[in-house]
Formats: structure tokens, sequence, C-alpha cells
């Protein structure tokens, strides 16, 4: 998505800035052919009335500079729509020969700008389209950047249809009808967790990806490195928002496909009273694929398959989003960290038990808010803070079901020693109160 999105913002202007031209000199000329029309038609009324006898003849300076005014005001139109002509009819050859001979060139000269500023580079075998109607088809492309400090990827599509919304160049934000890719392939890095970043607004009425399979690599989860394969059969999003690009990739989209070779499926519904409902599952997930995500407790897990149904509960308009998060560990095997600290490694104790005594299956549920100023600006799930939510979330319910208190739990992974603490005074008052007579 961040691929595709810098391109398109990088490229989109320029591509249709030439249309743009080239309809502002068709209405100059066809308001200076309407206005020297117009004025002959009129003068011509003008020139065939009667006269009254009761007129005089003038022969006055001023009256003789009245008469001229008429005469200028025609040469000045005549000009004007001679050179609005020419313009015209030069902006014609131009388009002409953009729209056919140069329009490879162009279009190559569009992408190299848009590599300048990111770093991406894209080339392709085939490219068919017209800059006027603002249309690109491009076939077996490939984007590819490496050696940046956010991301790096080499990425194929078999092909890519951009539409472009000509008229929407009017407002300040950029818009298309349709973006679709077919057959992408390739590998995906993220290196740095980067605060959100301001870029300029782009809308996609209809935003489509086909038959994908990337080898993804992510650098920034909190656990580790997290690896593994991300496959689409199709997901699509609807008045896609690029402020927004997290909040409609995972709220507002349908989408089935595979993650670590598991299925997964993104579903939506009416939720009446004005709501609607989004719903993620996904089966047997390994759970190594999340584990670096969430860390804590989550981590400790050396083998286990994870069965994950939410439902997200938002309005259009409305500042928070309501998440039920029904999770389900299934064939599990945890182990505290054998370089941890003793501090977590007691700590570690009661869960890790927990999850072995419940290896064949350990149910989590718990519900989350979310702002939904949280994804603005946000290209990547990341740099919302979503993961470490949900954490907050497993860790929380883990600690309660060993006795910890309730109140803590989202200190649970980053100050254990806290926990540890208040977990050594449940169990020695628990102890004290057993040998009170």
């Amino acid at each position: 998505m961040e691929v595709l999105l810098l391109v398109l913002i990088e490229a989109i202007v320029p591509l249709v800035v030439v249309a743009v031209m080239f309809a502002v000199e068709l209405a100059f000329t066809a308001l200076a052919l309407l206005g020297e029309t117009a004025y002959h038609v009129l003068s011509r009324r003008a020139v065939g009335a009667p006269q009254t006898a009761t007129a005089e003849p003038t022969a006055t300076a001023g009256a003789t500079e009245a008469a001229a005014a008429p005469k200028r005001r025609v040469r000045w139109l005549h000009r004007a729509a001679i050179a609005a002509g020419v313009g015209f009819v030069l902006a014609t050859i131009g388009i002409a020969l953009v729209e056919t001979v140069w329009y490879q060139p162009t279009l190559r000269w569009l992408l190299d700008r848009a590599e300048r500023k990111t770093g991406i580079a894209v080339t392709y075998d085939a490219a068919t389209g017209s800059f006027i109607w603002g249309t690109v088809d491009l076939t077996n492309v490939r984007a590819a950047r490496s050696g940046h400090d956010v991301s790096n990827f080499d990425l194929t599509a078999e092909a890519v249809h951009v539409d472009v919304k000509i008229a929407a160049l009017m407002h300040k934000s950029m818009a298309c009808d349709v973006v679709e890719l077919r057959g992408v392939r390739g590998a995906y890095e993220r290196v740095t967790k980067t605060p959100p970043e301001r870029h300029k607004r782009l809308l996609i009425d209809e935003l489509t990806l086909r038959d994908a399979e990337i080898e993804m690599t992510d650098r920034t989860a909190r656990g580790g490195v997290a690896t593994y394969t991300l496959g689409v059969d199709t997901w699509t999003a609807r008045d896609f928002d690029s402020t927004y690009a997290v909040y409609h990739v995972l709220l507002r989209s349908e989408a089935a496909g595979r993650v670590a070779g598991q299925p997964f499926t993104i579903t939506q519904a009416d939720g009446g009273d004005g709501t609607n409902v989004t719903k993620w599952r996904a089966e047997g997930l390994p759970v190594e694929v999340l584990g670096p995500y969430m860390g804590g407790p989550v981590a400790w897990i050396r083998h286990a398959s994870l069965d994950v149904d939410v439902t997200s509960t938002w309005a259009e308009g409305a500042p928070d989003i309501a998440m039920r998060w029904d999770m389900t560990l299934r064939e599990i095997k945890a182990e505290a960290p054998k370089d941890a600290s003793l501090a977590t490694k007691v700590l570690s104790t009661p869960i890790v038990a927990l999850m072995n005594a419940s290896a064949k299956r350990l149910p989590l549920s718990f519900d989350v808010s979310l702002d939904r100023q949280m994804f603005r600006d946000a290209w990547s799930p990341e740099s919302t803070g979503l993961w470490d939510v949900v954490a907050d979330g497993v860790s929380g319910m883990l600690a309660r079901k060993v006795g910890l208190d309730e109140t803590k739990t989202r200190q649970f992974g980053d100050k254990a020693v806290d926990l540890l603490k208040l977990y050594m005074d449940k169990k020695k008052t628990k102890q004290e109160a057993e040998t009170k007579p």
C-alpha cells in the first residue's frame, strides 16, 4: 500500500497537467470566438437599424472617438480570437504528439520524477492510456527500493490500471475513479518504525488488489523480527482516503487471502442505527507470526496455532471504534526465554504454567476502544499503535487468569518488576491468610 500511494501521489499531478492545459486553452478559444460572434451580430443589428428623421449629424471630436471605439473593440476581439485559435491548434498538435509519439517518454519522465522524491524505481514492459482522459495501463511492472531508512522492497505486478479524476484537480485533493493491481509478487521489508507522516491527500473511489503473494519482513515489531508470507486473492476498498490509509485497509474493505498459508477474511455488515460492522477472521495462524508484534506472554509461546475473530463497530464521523477480540490458542507449548531476567522468569512462571496446562485450547477475549485519529497519516498498522493496544489486551487477560490485579494489566509488558512485586505480595497475603487460625 505504501509503495502504491507514494508513486501515485508523486506522479498523479503532472500526469494530468497536459489535460488541464488543453482544457483551459479550449475554454479560452471558445470564449474568444463566442465574444467576437456576439459582437458582430450586435454590430450588424445596430447598422441595420432605421434612422429617425430628427437625428442630427455630429461632427465633434467626441462623436468621432465614439464612432471609432467599436472598430477598435472588433479588432481587439478579432486578434484575441486569432491568437486563441493559433494556440488551440498548437496545443492540439502538442497533445496529439504527447498522446502518441511522446506518450511513453512522458510517462517515463513522470515516473523518474517520482523516483527522485521517493527513491522508488518503477519500470514496465508496455504502457497505454491517455493523458487527456487521465488513464494509464501498465503491464509487467516492477517497483523497487533499497537502502532506505523506512522500507525496502522489490515487487512486480502483471498489470496496473489507474483512472484519474480530471475534475478533482479543481480541489485541493487528488482523486482517482479506479486503481487496480493484479498479479503482485515479491518481497517487502520494513526497516524502522517511523511516526505518521503527512502526504498529499489522495482519494480513490475503488482500490483493488488481486492475486498477490508477498514475502514480508518486519523489523519494527517490539518482540523481534516478524517474517511471513501474505497472500491476497482479492482485496477491495471503496471511498479510500490516504489520510486514513490504514483505517480504510483494515476497517473499510473486503478481502480474502492467506497469512503464513492460513486463510483470513475481512467482511462488512450493517450494524443498524447508523453503525457499520467489520469482521476479521483468521484460522490456524502460527503464533510465531504474531509473537514478535505482541511481545510479552505471546512471545513466550514456542508453538501454537491461533484462531482470531475480531468484530469492529464504527460509524461515519464517530471518533471511537469499538473492537471485540476473541482469540483461541491451540496446541500450546510455552516457556520463558532462557536469557530472560530473574524478574521476568519469576513473573512468567504462573502464566507459562497456565498456557501449558491449557495446551489443547486456551480462549482469550477482551474489548478495546480505539480513537479514529490514531490512524491519521499512518501508512502501516505498526505506526498506529494498534499492536500495542492488542498486546495489552492479551497480556491483561493472561495476567487476570493467574490472579493479577486487572488495573495493572496494561503495565504487564513494560513494567514486569511492578507486576512481579504485585504477584509476590498477593502470594504472601494468601499464605498469611492460610496460616491464620
